[in-house]
């Protein structure tokens, strides 16, 4: 027998957002000592101390913190039953949780959902942006559905569908010394800072075909893990990355960026959509896929528009 409701669930879930028994009181809404109780009551309920004070501050011992990694799952997960049973209730009689890994790129999303939508009333998209961070555990696990990735080695159980092709290139502020050049090669680049999702070599990726193949090593190279944050520390001039043109493409459009080519051949990537290796093939998932691989076909991609530079 369940010894905790969802209150308190809750309130596990939020004392660990915000460390303070004020500030989780005021959002979920309670007063501090009505938030007390519930904690003491959780407490009581299950024979172990939650919590330690510690300042102003609520310090979670180990068992809140089992708790917690639980707790937030099932909020989640209840949120979006919940969220399909009200769909269900519209006409809605499908949910496809949907990622763009790395990226969060979603400038084309509100253009195909348009042409979507028409054709599958019965179909939503969810986006899981959390679940970016590491799609092919989300798929594993069933948290999400369909991811976007350029990546080529997939794990075991998932499958990849092609979707378009697009280039990785040289991001730099639009005013930079080596904006207006065709194309660069690694030495062009070498005493620049170079902001990196990852220091890890990826097959297929710029270490790999770019600063590996010409046996040149940048200057400085800095670990960002957030594509956003790169992208303001460019725009203010502290250094370069190599990203995708597609998914930073509302940025070159507006002239806040510039995408130059790297190396005259260029260093193509493949988008694709990742899902489950055993979904059906009339399934919402690949219904969801099918549709984007032909809208992604009608719709020129950052690869086309350079082509014609």
């Amino acid at each position: 027998m369940l010894r905790l409701d969802i209150r308190h669930l809750q309130m596990i879930v939020t004392l660990a957002q915000t460390g303070s028994l004020a500030l989780s009181a005021d959002a979920l809404g309670v007063t501090p000592s009505a938030l007390s109780h519930r904690i003491r009551e959780a407490e009581r309920r299950l024979g172990v101390t939650l919590y330690e004070k510690h300042g102003r501050h609520l310090r979670p011992t180990l068992a809140a913190e089992h708790l917690q990694a639980t707790a937030d799952y099932l909020l989640g997960e209840l949120e979006s039953a919940e969220t399909s049973a009200i769909a269900s209730m519209q006409g809605v009689r499908h949910i496809v949780r949907l990622a763009v890994s790395t990226y969060n790129s979603f400038h084309w999303l509100a253009a195909f959902l348009s042409a979507f939508r028409d054709k599958y009333p019965e179909i939503d998209v969810d986006i899981a942006i959390q679940a970016s961070m590491m799609p092919y555990g989300a798929l594993g696990d069933g948290t999400l559905d369909v991811a976007i990735s350029p990546n080529t080695i997939l794990p075991a159980g998932l499958a990849a569908h092609d979707l378009f092709d697009d280039e990785l290139v040289a991001v730099m502020p639009a005013d930079h010394a080596l904006a207006h050049r065709r194309f660069l090669e690694a030495e062009d680049l070498q005493s620049e800072t170079v902001y990196t999702y990852s220091l890890t070599r990826v097959p297929d990726f710029e270490g790999d075909r770019f600063w590996s193949a010409a046996r040149v090593t940048p200057q400085r190279t800095i670990r960002v893990e957030s594509v956003e944050a790169t992208v303001e520390l460019i725009k203010a001039g502290f250094g370069i990355s190599v990203l995708s043109k597609w998914a930073l493409k509302p940025h070159f459009e507006t002239g806040t960026l510039a995408a130059v080519r790297l190396t005259e051949e260029g260093l193509p990537i493949t988008w694709r959509a990742v899902t489950r290796a055993d979904e059906a093939a009339d399934g919402p998932a690949l219904q969801l896929v099918a549709s984007m691989a032909k809208w992604f076909a009608r719709t020129p991609e950052p690869t086309d528009a350079m082509k014609r530079q």
